[in-house]
């Protein structure tokens, strides 16, 4: 994640992660790696074939460890949040567009 600021001070989110495959289910989970950043990430998609279409579930879970008082953590919190949405939007689109390659 770049960094954000607000006022005076920035941040930035950084972890590393471990992914798991399960065929069986069409899904995939990932969590971050104890002691290797200053983010806990908690997540997985999963894939279900419908009638008409296909009906995809993403979960994920975003904590930052932030330094701060109160005030300033709220403030920092909220554009890190912000931020964290439009990544994963890109995300989705990114994983849209690879999915719907794979249907042609």
């Amino acid at each position: 994640m770049k960094k954000v600021g607000v006022g005076p001070l920035s941040f930035q989110s950084w972890y590393a992660a471990r992914y798991e495959m399960e065929p069986a289910s069409r899904s995939v989970r990932w969590r971050s790696v104890a002691g290797r950043g200053n983010t806990d990430v908690v997540g997985s998609w999963r894939i279900e074939p419908q009638t008409n279409g296909t009906c995809f579930t993403l979960e994920v879970s975003f904590a930052l460890e932030l330094p701060l008082p109160g005030l300033r953590r709220g403030a920092v919190q909220k554009r890190m949040a912000i931020e964290n949405d439009r990544i994963v939007g890109q995300y989705l689109t990114a994983l849209q567009a690879t999915l719907d390659r794979g249907a042609t």
